[in-house]
């Protein structure tokens, strides 16, 4: 599983280290069966984002197409994790409250 992140105020896509590039960077997600990726290297500002996924498999074939979800970062509290949850014919992105936090 591979991400790319785009921040959606200028269209510009997180390549690892800053929201600096103009095309999708894909980036790997850790896991096999359930996937996860760490949001702390985010630099989060205010406002909607898009996150990309497509699938790879071992020998580098990658999806004709993956899914996006867009979700508005308010920059009040802090992002722990970002959670893809698989259901049926889709992935649900969740964003953990400040609830969860604890």
């Amino acid at each position: 599983m591979e991400l790319a992140v785009r921040r959606d105020t200028d269209q510009l896509y997180f390549n690892g280290a800053s929201f600096s590039s103009a095309t999708a960077v894909w980036l790997p997600a850790t896991g096999t069966s359930a996937w996860s990726f760490s949001v702390s290297a985010l630099p989060l500002v205010a406002g909607a984002h898009t996150v990309s996924a497509r699938a790879l498999d071992r020998v580098g074939n990658v999806s004709a197409s993956g899914l996006s979800w867009t979700f508005t970062f308010d920059g009040t509290g802090e992002v722990t994790r970002l959670t893809f949850q698989h259901e049926p014919d889709a992935l649900r992105l969740v964003v953990p409250s400040a609830a969860d936090a604890h």
